[in-house]
């Protein structure tokens, strides 16, 4: 119930189809792409256990169907991948379940550069596997769940509407900002990752509860705090946040 209550919140597009082809080659963004041009910010693929087939929220991310259908590696009929392109930052945050038989699908948040679709999609699948599997041989009623994010290559200070964006990077450089700003300018600024991890915060409370995140490779337990500021479905906060655990 809660995982087909999360896929009802990610409508399926209605919009014509704009984008071209998604090719699982393509860099990582090329998927939020796919995602936005379909008319949405929220896109999902789904397992439909009486289809036998993978279902996807609109026609761009058909190549995703495809690759997903035919793999015979890592993709073991995994329940969901939720992903939505972030309101403010344009980053592409992504949440998927291997199995939620025995519970909520639990595992920590990702944040880290991949070199193309298929890499980003593939290091989803793999880990919610591996927390489904560690669960059950801890013996916890939890499934297999991994949040993921794809550092974006570069970031759009015009992005940020409302907000004093541009002033806070001045200081890092010298240099005539011309828009954007690398990566690496901003990726470990405290200003950025609040906005960050906010969007999460809400990305990961519109799922309804079918994944429960904590902190992984390139996430910090502050960065899990400001997610815990926008939902309950966090774990592995700071002793002055609630009960400190290890993830």
């Amino acid at each position: 119930p809660m995982l087909r209550a999360a896929a009802q919140r990610l409508p399926v597009s209605s919009a014509p189809r704009r984008f071209l082809s998604l090719a699982m080659g393509d860099e990582p963004y090329a998927l939020a792409k796919a995602i936005t041009d379909g008319g949405l910010r929220r896109g999902f693929a789904v397992w439909d256990k009486e289809a036998g087939e993978v279902k996807v929220s609109h026609s761009n991310l058909n190549p995703l169907k495809k690759f997903l259908e035919e793999d015979t590696i890592d993709y073991n009929k995994h329940e969901a991948m939720f992903f939505e392109v972030g309101k403010n930052t344009g980053v592409l945050h992504g949440a998927y379940l291997a199995n939620t038989t025995r519970g909520q699908g639990c595992g920590g948040i990702r944040l880290r550069s991949y070199r193309n679709v298929e890499e980003y999609v593939r290091d989803g699948v793999r880990l919610a596997t591996g927390m489904g599997r560690k669960s059950a041989l801890a013996g916890l009623w939890a499934g297999g769940g991994k949040g993921v994010i794809a550092e974006p290559p570069r970031v759009n200070i015009q992005d940020f509407d409302g907000t004093p964006w541009e002033d806070q990077f001045k200081q890092l450089n010298d240099r005539d900002l011309e828009g954007y700003l690398d990566t690496k300018d901003v990726i470990t600024n405290r200003f950025y990752r609040n906005i960050l991890f906010r969007e999460y915060g809400d990305f990961l409370t519109s799922l309804r509860g079918c994944y429960v995140a904590a902190e992984d490779a390139g996430v910090t337990v502050t960065d899990v705090d400001v997610v815990f500021e926008r939902s309950r479905y966090t774990t592995c906060i700071s002793a002055e946040k609630g009960v400190r655990a290890q993830p």
